[in-house]
């Protein structure tokens, strides 16, 4: 269902599907609701439809894009969101003709990230001088630091 939105794409631009990840979305939700698709189910799909490229396109985002994707599914609750979404990912760029047999590496980057994120917790900020906002905003800079070292260790 992560290409749902390609149907809804303007016919003048195809064989290009512009902003169809987004435009899916609503699409997505609405088979969900009518086969009644378990909250779960219902969840990876919408961010697999909203997300897939970003994550095909992994090495090519900011630091700061790459935890706001984790951060979008939801990841730092509910970890396992990252290894679904790697492997509905793998399974569509290997879905392609010609691409039966390709690696896919992006599914272990994605998770790379994520492991860098997630090592970081607020228990490793000085919460001394933060409060409320604050705080999150600095557990937010040093998971996008992190994720930026991870980074500059691949170049």
């Amino acid at each position: 269902t992560h290409d749902l939105g390609k149907a809804l794409t303007d016919c003048q631009q195809w064989p290009k599907h512009l902003q169809h990840e987004h435009l899916g979305v609503p699409a997505v939700e609405a088979v969900c609701e009518r086969w009644k698709v378990p909250a779960d189910y219902r969840s990876l799909a919408v961010h697999a439809c909203r997300e897939h490229l970003n994550i095909h396109r992994l090495n090519e985002l900011r630091p700061d894009t790459v935890h706001d994707l984790i951060a979008r599914i939801d990841a730092f609750r509910r970890p396992e969101r990252v290894q679904q979404l790697a492997q509905v990912c793998e399974a569509d760029k290997r879905g392609r003709l010609g691409l039966t047999e390709s690696t896919y590496p992006n599914a272990a980057l994605l998770q790379r990230y994520f492991s860098a994120a997630q090592s970081v917790t607020a228990r490793d900020l000085d919460l001394k001088a933060l409060q409320g906002p604050a705080i999150g905003e600095a557990l937010r800079a040093a998971r996008i630091a992190a994720i930026a070292a991870c980074k500059n260790t691949e170049l």
